[in-house]
């Protein structure tokens, strides 16, 4: 019992050393410092404005509804390359900086869908239900046939 008696203070001291005031202290402000400094070039690099995008080191313009990116902005709030669209295949309804459209969506008959729209490059397809035939619950995504 008296060695643990001699050893358990001298423990508690060789832990507790490195943990005093002034050690921390001085540890602490200088990691506070680079995390600081690093964490707000971080917050600088990753900027844009809300109708632009990062790309690299610039902030590029979007392009517009039914066109997609085909290469990328070479100045600061630069323009990308934008080619349309596939017509009445593909189609984007809102600006972006994406290289792929999305595909159009297909009205399948066998669902008792029709098309009540047709695709266009800034507008998908919208479906409707076939005569004779109802929907539960929009949007559907199949449609049942009315009793007759």
């Amino acid at each position: 019992m008296t060695g643990l008696g001699v050893l358990l203070p001298l423990i508690v001291t060789f832990i507790a050393g490195p943990l005093s005031k002034g050690d921390n202290t001085q540890v602490t402000g200088i990691n506070s410092e680079v995390l600081k400094s690093s964490h707000n070039i971080t917050e600088r690099a990753a900027e844009c404005p809300e109708d632009l995008h990062r790309e690299g080191e610039f902030c590029c313009q979007l392009c517009p509804p039914g066109t997609r990116k085909d290469t990328g902005c070479t100045t600061d709030r630069g323009k990308p390359g934008c080619v349309p669209c596939p017509e009445g295949e593909e189609y984007t309804d809102k600006a972006h900086y994406s290289s792929k459209c999305r595909r159009c969506r297909i009205c399948d008959g066998e669902q008792g869908l029709e098309v009540e729209k047709n695709c266009t490059q800034i507008q998908n397809t919208q479906c409707r239900c076939k005569s004779n035939f109802f929907c539960d619950i929009p949007p559907c995504e199949h449609c049942n046939p009315c009793d007759t």
